[in-house]
This record gives C-alpha cells, structure tokens and sequence, in this order.
C-alpha cells in the first residue's frame, strides 16, 4: 500500500488562498458589482455630436451603493492614446440598490482638446471604488478586476 503526501500538495492549495486574500479579495469579486459598456464613446454626428461614454453599473453585492468610481482609457481610432495622462476616473454619487443596475454617461469633452466627430475606443475600463449606505468601501485601486 502506498502511502499519500499530502505535504507536497499543499503549496498548490495554500498559495492561491493567500494571493487571492493579499490582492484585495478575489474570492468576493464576482459579487460585488458587474459593468456592462454601452456601444459607442462618440456618437460622430455631423456639427459636434455629443463625446460621451454609456455604461450600465450593476450592484450584484448585498448592500446599497452609494457612490463609486470607473477608471478608463481612451483610444482615437488609429489607436493612439488620445489623453495626457493614461487614465479618465470619473466619480459618481448616485444610490443604486443591491440586485438593481442604472444608466450612467461619462462626458468625456472636459478630458479631450480632439475633433468631437472622432470616434473614440476604450482599452480598459473598471470600477475601483464602491462606498455602500453602510460606510463600507471596497477597493480595486489597480483594476486587477478590470476589463482587459
């Protein structure tokens, strides 16, 4: 009869516990929120269309959200950055109720000096702070949940 290790698989049990517990909670992700990105970033109309960016925030935790923060990067259409710095973050404090999604735009003139008839791309787009009625906050400050 041949006698089982169990030591030896350990590591392979323990390790991705800890990662998952050090990067901020993996294991909760998938209930907390979900973002679904709306179709287009600039409508492109002939005589300045409006430069927004549509997107749908579910709350998928327990509890009512309060505010929360999306990160962002922009792209024109020949793929260039079309920012100064890497990243949009745009604040929103408006309540959405556990298991309810709602409707947000981000106007995005204020971070652009381009021809607002450009079509523009998103590379990365995440949620890197929710706040909730209760005072609670959870974080992903490096987009590790992000879209990629």
């Amino acid at each position: 009869m041949k006698k089982c290790n169990y030591s030896r698989c350990a590591p392979y049990i323990i390790l991705p516990f800890i990662a998952c517990v050090v990067l901020g909670g993996c294991l909760s992700f998938c209930s907390v929120y979900s973002v679904e990105k709306g179709e287009r970033c600039s409508d492109g109309v002939d005589g300045g269309g409006s430069l927004v960016y549509d997107f749908s925030f579910f709350n998928a935790s327990g509890k009512p959200a309060e505010e929360f923060s999306v990160v962002l990067s922009l792209f024109d259409s020949n793929g260039e950055p079309a920012l100064s710095s890497d990243f949009i973050t745009a604040d929103f404090a408006a309540s959405v109720p556990p298991g309810e999604s709602r409707h947000f735009e981000i106007d995005l003139r204020p971070f652009l000096s381009a021809d607002e008839e450009e079509i523009y791309m998103t590379d990365y787009f995440y949620v890197s702070f929710i706040r909730y009625n209760d005072g609670s906050i959870w974080k992903d400050e490096f987009g590790v949940y992000g879209e990629r």
